[in-house]
């Protein structure tokens, strides 16, 4: 789904891309780096403290 090379050597970022479509994948991402900027958004997807598989 994605492009990145990088991105998809990631299996927690991997297995994201496969439980929502492209969109959403890009929604969340937009939502969390917002937030991790300073900005009004808030990250409105499931916490990633939880291990997945819980």
């Amino acid at each position: 789904m994605q492009r990145s090379q990088r991105l998809n050597a990631n299996p927690r970022v991997d297995e994201a891309q496969h439980r929502v479509s492209a969109a959403g994948f890009k929604y969340f991402v937009t939502e969390m780096l917002c937030q991790a900027a300073g900005g009004p958004q808030q990250y409105s997807g499931r916490s990633m403290d939880i291990p997945i598989g819980t």
